[in-house]
């Protein structure tokens, strides 16, 4: 009997109660597509929104038992007015967005992984390499199997800088306040059907 056909009959033996995955095991699954997405020797976030205590603490414990798998310090960006200026100021990539396309070899050329959250528009992308910061380079030494048995740190890595603008918020604020007053008052007046002038033909 060929390799195939004998493939084809073990496959014919699964029955679709066997296949019928429960909550636990698409929850399994997810995770292992996370991992398995990731590249060699650079960090793959598997989740860093919403974790609890429980499951830090679980994590923490178990690192022994989990080659490969490690937890870290995560961050978002803030805006304090959060629509003022948000135009101006643009937005960043989330982690699972990751690098942009257009930008990839780029960002990859200056050390970048894959996932990093960078600046996409305005002044989040113009200073992008200033606010970033530096990573740490570690050299880390693999067996044959590819396991990392020991790791070295080259460069420790160094924070981003902070970005200060010189814009007056207080007469921002009070100009945008100003604005939408007018904007919501001109809509009122010119409604439709509120016409009463001279039509002309």
């Amino acid at each position: 009997m060929e390799e195939s056909e004998l493939y084809k009959l073990q496959l014919d033996r699964i029955t679709e109660e066997e296949t019928k995955l429960s909550e636990k095991d698409l929850e399994v699954l997810a995770i292992y597509r996370e991992f398995a997405s990731g590249y060699a020797l650079t960090p793959q976030i598997v989740k860093n929104k919403e974790v609890t205590k429980e499951e830090f603490a679980k994590v923490s414990e178990n690192l022994d038992s989990l080659p490969g798998v490690d937890i870290s310090t995560d961050w978002d960006r803030f805006y304090t007015y959060n629509k003022t200026l948000k135009s101006v100021l643009g937005k960043v990539s989330s982690s699972e967005e990751g690098l942009p396309s257009e930008s990839l070899n780029y960002y990859l050329a200056r050390d970048y992984s894959r996932n990093d959250r960078v600046g996409k528009s305005y002044i989040e992308a113009q200073y992008e390499d200033i606010l970033q910061g530096q990573k740490a380079k570690v050299r880390n030494v693999t067996d044959k199997s590819g396991n990392v048995v020991d790791s070295e740190v080259i460069t420790e890595g160094s924070r981003g800088k902070d970005l200060i603008l010189t814009v007056d918020m207080d007469l921002q604020l009070a100009t945008e306040e100003i604005i939408e007053k007018q904007l919501i008052a001109k809509k009122k007046w010119v409604t439709p059907n509120s016409w009463t002038g001279p039509l002309s033909s």
